[in-house]
């Protein structure tokens, strides 16, 4: 009789092994990661822009610096789905998304259309204010001067340092 629960216990961890691969994230992670890789090889056949016409950085390191961090979170999103669960952890279900969330997703869009409208460091002031008030923060003299050195470091990031032209 012993020898039946014993198979029976072993059959259940074989079994919890088995579901604790997620095959829909590995199969995402296995999509991403291609279509990262896909399209950083395009990323090498942009020809050479001359050195008069380019300013700070080039046209291809900005989209290979976001698919290679693409292919970075799409090989940790494959690890995650690989790895086995820790023994006692029961895989929660998803929750739902919040409210707030889609409220500052509209606020991003927002966002972009300031800097097409009233420029980079307005925009940059209204949306860090407005999204801070939405989500709670109430110490206004903190959150007008981080604000403030935000908007100067984005400056001196970009005008100074890479020497682009912000809109």
């Amino acid at each position: 009789m012993s020898d039946i629960s014993a198979n029976d216990t072993e059959a259940e961890s074989n079994l919890e092994a088995e579901s604790s691969i997620n095959k829909e994230q590995l199969v995402e992670a296995i999509a991403i990661g291609a279509f990262s890789l896909t399209l950083l090889g395009v990323t090498f056949t942009f020809r050479e822009v001359p050195e008069i016409l380019a300013q700070g950085i080039g046209p291809a390191v900005f989209p290979r610096a976001v698919l290679l961090l693409m292919l970075i979170l799409s090989v940790i999103l494959g690890v995650r789905a690989v790895r086995p669960a820790r023994s006692g952890e029961v895989r929660k279900a998803m929750k739902p998304i919040p409210r707030i969330a889609y409220i500052s997703a509209g606020m991003l869009f927002l966002f972009a259309v300031g800097l097409l409208t009233i420029g980079t460091f307005p925009s940059l002031l209204i949306f860090c204010f407005a999204l801070s008030l939405i989500w709670g923060e109430r110490r206004y003299l903190p959150m007008t001067i981080t604000f403030i050195l935000f908007a100067v470091a984005v400056y001196v990031l970009f005008e100074i340092a890479l020497g682009t032209n912000l809109p």
